[in-house]
């Protein structure tokens, strides 16, 4: 039922897509209502918030599952899988931008990229657009369908529910410079670094184990050695964030130089080179966006085999 749920949701995500701004717009509105609320109970704890917005809903979630007939969990797994995935979204702007800049028309590309991730890039040339998009474009294919997908096979729909609800939580937390205490019994500002590294922290172990997953079927459909090569050299050493892990398998497995530095608002934007491959194009892009494709495919085949031996 699971598989039937998966397959459904994306012809119906495919051929009538929603927007990924507007599903994270109703989580967001969520988070912040019951951030506000917590705050007037003076409760000013990030892991303690993230464990009360988003945990604790997912628990009740859970249990109400285990109540439910096998035909409604499908649906209201198959109605959060619908809101969750995003793969049509990703992939216009993906495609707009490698269309761009495979006709070398920057000014197109900085735009689209500006339309997709926000922020100021009159400045940057095509290998910094590519890298930024090769980047956004794993990110958000893991974020909005293979952590979707993971989180959804090991708890059903509550999986769905804890990681949307953990993602929404790390892209607000670290949006805002800070949060204004609403407590009347408190009298300083809340410092927003306990709330920014409390839903990363969570996210990163949320991510732990689907990243991995995720990079190994990388580094099968691309360059295997020079994946597993940049992943045991780089990923512990360039960042401690989860998806460093990602970043260095999709340039091993596309044989492409990642986390170029980059001019932003006047500043350059320092980072450190993951992989030792060729420096980011639209050909790069284009190998990007086949790794994306035949990795979705790879999943929902082994999936249906699970299933197929599993029903045996």
């Amino acid at each position: 039922m699971k598989l039937f749920a998966i397959i459904v949701a994306l012809l119906a995500e495919k051929y009538r897509p929603i927007e990924l701004q507007r599903s994270e717009i109703w989580l967001q509105s969520f988070a912040n209502l019951a951030y506000t609320r917590l705050q007037n109970f003076g409760l000013s704890n990030g892991k303690i918030s993230w464990l009360v917005i988003a945990v604790l809903p997912s628990i009740v979630l859970l249990i109400i599952q285990g109540f439910l007939p096998e035909f409604l969990n499908m649906l209201l797994g198959l109605l959060l899988l619908y809101f969750s995935f995003g793969l049509r979204s990703i992939s216009n702007h993906f495609t707009n931008i490698l269309e761009s800049l495979s006709s070398e028309d920057i000014p197109s590309a900085r735009s689209e990229l500006k339309t997709w991730r926000g922020g100021s890039y009159d400045q940057l040339g095509s290998r910094e657009i590519a890298c930024l998009a090769i980047e956004d474009g794993v990110n958000a294919a893991f974020d909005h369908f293979f952590a979707v997908l993971f989180w959804f096979i090991l708890l059903g729909p509550a999986g769905i529910l804890l990681w949307r609800l953990t993602l929404s939580l790390r892209m607000e937390w670290n949006k805002l410079g800070s949060y204004p205490t609403t407590s009347a019994c408190a009298n300083e500002t809340t410092d927003d670094a306990s709330y920014a590294a409390a839903s990363t922290h969570a996210y990163d172990i949320l991510a732990w184990v689907p990243v991995r997953i995720t990079g190994f079927i990388f580094a099968l459909l691309g360059n295997f050695s020079d994946t597993t090569r940049v992943w045991q050299e780089q990923a512990s050493s360039i960042s401690t964030s989860t998806l460093a892990v990602l970043h260095c398998c999709i340039a091993g497995a596309v044989n492409v130089q990642l986390g170029l530095s980059y001019p932003q608002d006047g500043t350059v934007i320092e980072r450190t080179i993951i992989g030792n491959g060729n420096p980011p194009n639209f050909e790069a892009m284009q190998r990007t966006a086949i790794i994306l494709r035949n990795s979705l495919v790879a999943v929902l085949i082994c999936l249906a085999a699970i299933s197929i031996t599993y029903a045996l």
